[in-house]
């Protein structure tokens, strides 16, 4: 599918001593990451791992308002899936590094780890993870992107096994707006995107604050299903939706906000940042159809979902098709909130020991509901519309992180020596959705229970779980010759869930 977008941007640069355009500056070194490293920074071509680095001018050329869709389209080693009629999967897709679990890639923003989803896949469906919502962070709110494209676990942690994605905020002064509306050539998937960015400067303290706001329609890539086609031949005086299923995109509503924030207080810095999003989407699940039980309601039924509108002993006189006498498509959405909120200090001391202690805070909420379905073993008493109930991840951690110059007279530069100590707990809700929405009625067991297409969360499953983990990590930078520099890092990790593990690395260049 390719998208059409018209796009209109403005921006005023904050006004600075001297001149208020320069012309660009040949001898500009190119920008420096400490992605893929505890010691010092390093441009993306001396760093010892695969490094990508995106600026924000490549972000905003994809016109995308979904990070993942930018990340697909400029980085060959991210993949991402579409996957209509999947619960919540149509919201948070998952999204591969190096085509290993999208929960094997950390995601980190300015730096710290980012939290993840509430949204956890099934193993029914082929594989079973919880990663980083992407789409919570605003394109338009980012200044860089860098992509390690190689195993990070010794440095990082366990879920950094496919790589790291470090997200820089933006942290330039000056204003910035745009206004965009887009659809693809097939005529759907059309809405708006805005957005806004403001930032100030003194010094070394800054504050950069940023919104955006995107409503993209649904796509449909279908064509008529066979039960509905046919349904829709024998019974002419009826008008069954074509399509009867969307296969495609979901409609999707989302507001994003960020922020940056450093205060330089001579002897430390103090910064903070965070985002914050919510967002609404619905989407198609697979059509039920009362084909079968109309034309041939004593033979064999043409559709699975045929059977769900025969009559049933517990509901004389009545049967689902006095609900949905033309069948119906469940439409699935969900509601999200998400949350993430950084502060720290980082300061130096005289024997150029860097220390940087931080907090970090991480909430991510989805709450799942149904329209146009019905639970069949409950009869005339259904609703048609369900609260299926909700999932909350939450995560806090304590961070120190430190490097220390090591002068050695065998070498002609400083090694590094990197250290760090990490604390982390993680709770996992789910609330019970509406007693409907999981109810086994008297119609059970020949009629289906629950919401059609996607049974609520009942009390029994229901509840709060939580996991606290412990980490220590050494990182030493080596510049053995002038030739060759040798990095060596190792890390310890303690989960109370399932025991210890340490991990090493080297690296050479």
């Amino acid at each position: 599918m390719i998208r059409s977008t018209f796009f209109f941007s403005a921006s005023l640069l904050a006004l600075a001593a001297g001149p208020a355009l320069a012309a660009p500056d040949a001898t500009k070194v190119e920008e420096l990451t400490v992605t893929g490293s505890r010691t010092k920074p390093r441009s993306t071509l001396e760093s010892l791992q695969p490094i990508d680095s995106i600026s924000s001018e490549t972000i905003s050329r994809t016109g995308s308002a979904d990070l993942i869709e930018t990340l697909s389209a400029l980085i060959p080693s991210f993949t991402t899936q579409r996957l209509p009629a999947l619960d919540g999967a149509m919201f948070v897709r998952p999204a591969r590094l190096r085509n290993l679990s999208p929960d094997q890639t950390l995601v980190l923003l300015n730096g710290k780890r980012m939290h993840r989803s509430a949204m956890m896949m099934n193993p029914s469906y082929g594989s079973s993870f919880q990663a980083p919502d992407l789409s919570q962070v605003a394109p338009s709110a980012i200044r860089s992107i860098e992509v390690l494209r190689d195993g990070a676990a010794a440095q990082y942690g366990s879920d950094a096994i496919a790589g790291v994605i470090n997200i820089r905020l933006e942290d330039r002064p000056g204003y910035e707006g745009f206004a965009q509306w887009g659809q693809y050539f097939e005529g759907d998937g059309a809405g708006p995107r805005l957005g806004g960015r403001a930032g100030w400067a003194s010094g070394d303290s800054f504050l950069t604050v940023s919104a955006e706001y995107s409503d993209t329609g649904a796509t449909s890539r279908s064509q008529q299903q066979a039960f509905a086609a046919a349904f829709q031949a024998a019974r002419p005086d009826l008008k069954i939706p074509n399509p009867a299923v969307r296969w495609g995109q979901p409609d999707r509503k989302a507001t994003r906000l960020a922020f940056n924030s450093a205060i330089d207080l001579d002897v430390a810095e103090v910064y903070a940042f965070g985002t914050w999003g919510k967002g609404w989407g619905v989407g198609d699940f697979n059509y039920r159809s009362p084909y079968g039980a109309i034309i041939a309601p004593t033979n064999t039924f043409s559709s699975g979902f045929s059977a769900q509108f025969l009559p049933n002993a517990a509901f004389p006189g009545f049967t689902a098709l006095q609900a949905h006498p033309t069948g119906f498509t469940p439409r699935f959405g969900q509601d999200d909130r998400d949350l993430s909120l950084v502060g720290g200090l980082r300061t130096t001391f005289g024997n150029d020991l860097k220390l940087d202690a931080s907090l970090n805070y991480g909430r991510n909420r989805i709450d799942y509901f149904m329209k146009e379905s019905f639970n069949f073993s409950l009869g005339p008493a259904s609703p048609t519309s369900f609260d299926d109930g909700g999932v909350q991840q939450t995560e806090f951690s304590v961070n120190l992180d430190g490097s220390l110059p090591l002068r050695l007279p065998v070498l002609a530069e400083p090694a590094i020596l990197a250290f760090g100590l990490e604390d982390r707990s993680e709770t996992y809700r789910i609330r019970p959705g509406d007693p409907a929405s999981y109810a086994i009625g008297p119609g059970a067991p020949a009629l289906s229970v629950g919401s059609a297409g996607f049974i609520g969360y009942s009390p029994v499953q229901a509840g709060k779980r939580s996991q606290h983990s412990r980490a220590a990590y050494l990182d030493v930078f080596l510049p053995a010759t002038e030739s060759l520099e040798v990095d060596l890092a190792v890390r310890f990790e303690d989960f109370n869930t399932f025991g210890s593990a340490t991990t090493g690395k080297l690296s050479a260049r």
